[in-house]
């Protein structure tokens, strides 16, 4: 499919709006973008910027953004990406056992 105009975009908005949740601008338009199935090469030429598809990702995006360098510093923005891949490592070990669930609330609801 090719990049949708106005009026084809608008339907498949209002539908993904519908759930009545507060998204960001960036949020909205990754959302049309999978609904339209973009590929990567349109995206480009759109300037909509994939989102990570998972902690890890956006931890390394994290870690190579330079803007989050000057915002947090070097010594947070080290500390937090460590606390974060230990994180990202107990869920893995916590889901190769069948146990994400668990470990999920365990670690969010009873901190």
């Amino acid at each position: 499919m090719g990049i949708p105009d106005y009026q084809s975009i608008m339907l498949p908005l209002l539908k993904f709006l519908a759930d009545f949740r507060e998204y960001s601008f960036r949020e909205t338009v990754e959302g049309l973008a999978r609904e339209f199935k973009l590929t990567d090469e349109e995206r480009k030429l759109l300037g909509i910027e994939k989102l990570p598809e998972s902690l890890k990702d956006s931890l390394d995006a994290f870690e190579y953004d330079e803007l989050t360098k000057k915002i947090f510093g070097k010594e947070f923005k080290e500390l937090y990406l460590e606390v974060k891949r230990k994180e990202v490592q107990e869920f893995e070990k916590a889901k190769n056992n069948g146990k994400e669930r668990e470990w999920e609330i365990n670690k969010y609801l009873f901190c």
